[in-house]
């Protein structure tokens, strides 16, 4: 145990660190309702000791004598001063309503209107402070055996969470480590002493700073593009749904957390361009939608196995060629998580990633090889951008899709699909009589 120093002295290990930080939304749990949680690591500065959750506390929990490290959390709820976001979304709709349809007379309903459902409710933010114990200044640093203290407080709230979320009568969103606020207010405190010493602020890895939708953005987006893949992605193009797919991945990956679902997300990805992969090159290739329909019915792996290399060449085996990292990283990861309710890693989520990168180039580099055969699939695949890429947007490439008629790319695509869907429903009439 130690003495408090005096405040004008900086405190030494052994100590209480602690973090302040607003959750993302409020959760109605008792305010100053405390919660503490010991960790597996042993403490021997913590044998014997009794320790309270809270400084003011005159119940010790209950000690075997064996000292652990520990979390103590304690839920801070705070009033919400800000305006509703039911009241701002009003408040701007009404104001886009007053440019589309100037009125007086229904401006003034509008302001009526506007008191009306923006009435004050009393609402509550949550804030956690979480507080661990320090032995000494190296335990400040994370090891391969011990987390650093903010990581060994976050580990617990997020545990809280997900058990709060299982007795949740409202759907509630996982909390994670990208959507807290990024900045933490921190103190320490001396073990045997109520007084706490701020001790500056942490400022987290994460990208989750939001200021809205800046008005200097606007214009950004290229209309004409997006016109272009709405055409696309409404007949059905596997090349759209798979960049779709991947921008799922990336929102649940970066500015969610959701590491499992992210895994999900680049798995549907792999599926969707694998199986366009082939269907388009069978389509272009002319077998007809019976022989294709068969194909189809067999399952993905031995498709895998037997279909493509014969096509566009390459090593397609699962274990050491272009497969070989999405199967382990990606399709086996994702077995995992929906299969036996696996929580992936930051790290695994994004070495799936990586992967899913590594095959959409892997299939690019090889339609690129295969151009005289599929012009239109590797075409649809790689665009202008994707030959410059590759140094292969040569001559024959650059005549050939001039000598194109205009839209020919939906016109490919609607072919594409109509095939398609005649090939699906023959395999779905195969797998219904199958005994």
């Amino acid at each position: 145990m130690t003495t408090s120093p005096p405040d004008n002295e900086e405190l030494q290990p052994p100590y209480l660190q602690g973090f302040v930080m607003i959750l993302p939304d409020g959760i109605p749990i008792p305010d100053e309702a405390t919660w503490t949680f010991e960790t597996d690591e042993l403490e021997p500065l913590l044998d014997d000791v009794h320790f309270a959750p809270t400084a003011s506390s005159r119940a010790p929990i209950p000690s075997d004598g064996v000292g652990h490290n520990f979390v103590s959390l304690r839920f801070w709820q705070v009033d919400d001063e800000s305006e509703s976001p039911f009241g701002t979304d009003f408040r701007h709709l009404s104001k886009a309503f007053d440019r589309v349809h100037p009125s007086e007379d229904r401006n003034a309903a509008l302001e009526s209107s506007d008191a009306a459902y923006t009435a004050d409710l009393d609402r509550h933010r949550t804030v956690v402070e979480a507080v661990t114990f320090v032995a000494s200044t190296e335990d400040l640093i994370a090891t391969a055996t011990k987390p650093d203290p903010l990581t060994r407080c976050l580990d617990v709230l997020f545990e809280f969470h997900r058990a709060y979320r299982v007795a949740a009568k409202t759907p509630t969103e996982e909390l994670t480590y990208s959507q807290l606020f990024p900045l933490v207010l921190t103190f320490r405190r001396a073990l045997d002493g109520d007084g706490v010493r701020p001790n500056g602020i942490m400022h987290l890895a994460s990208d989750n700073v939001r200021f809205g939708a800046l008005t200097e953005h606007i214009g950004n987006v290229d209309f004409e593009l997006v016109a272009v893949q709405l055409s696309r992605l409404r007949m059905g193009d596997p090349v759209m749904s798979f960049v779709e797919r991947r921008v799922d991945a990336r929102h649940e990956l970066s500015v969610k957390g959701d590491f499992g679902g992210a895994i999900v997300q680049l798995a549907i990805a792999c599926e969707v361009i694998l199986d366009g992969l082939l269907g388009m090159v069978l389509w272009e290739g002319g077998v007809s939608d019976a022989d294709a329909a068969v194909t189809f019915s067999a399952d993905l792996t031995p498709r895998l196995k037997n279909e493509y290399a014969p096509r566009l060449g390459g090593n397609w085996a699962l274990n050491t060629g272009i497969l070989a990292s999405w199967f382990d990283n990606v399709a086996g990861m994702r077995n995992r998580v929906v299969h036996g309710g696996y929580r992936p890693t930051g790290a695994e989520a994004r070495r799936a990633n990586e992967s899913v990168d590594a095959l959409a180039k892997s299939i690019s580099d090889r339609l690129s090889k295969n151009f005289k055969d599929y012009p239109k699939t590797a075409w649809l695949f790689l665009g202008k951008q994707g030959f410059e890429d590759r140094n292969c947007f040569t001559r024959r490439v650059r005549e050939w899709i001039k000598a194109q008629p205009p839209n020919a790319v939906l016109d490919w695509l609607r072919e594409y699909s109509e095939w398609r869907d005649k090939v699906n429903a023959q395999v779905q009439m195969r797998r219904r009589n199958t005994p």
